[in-house]
């Protein structure tokens, strides 16, 4: 993988970039699992987004039916 970045970026920046390239990889991935698994757990999926979590790999609201996945899985 090459990181091209503006020649004075500081390391916070060119994370930010590597992070926003993974969080689009994730975004483009997901719904394809999402089709996958609705009928086999036999639960509709309203949404999904990505957060950056320290402790979790994913989050499951029930009430709103919401997955929440971890941006380090990519």
């Amino acid at each position: 993988m090459i990181l091209q970045v503006k020649p004075l970026s500081d390391m916070a920046e060119r994370k930010r970039n590597l992070d926003k390239w993974y969080r689009k990889q994730l975004e483009q991935i997901i719904p394809g699992y999402i089709v996958k698994w609705e009928p086999v757990i036999k639960v509709q999926v309203m949404s999904f987004s990505i957060r950056k979590m320290k402790t979790k790999w994913g989050v499951c609201n029930v009430r709103t039916k919401k997955i929440y996945i971890n941006l380090e899985l990519a």
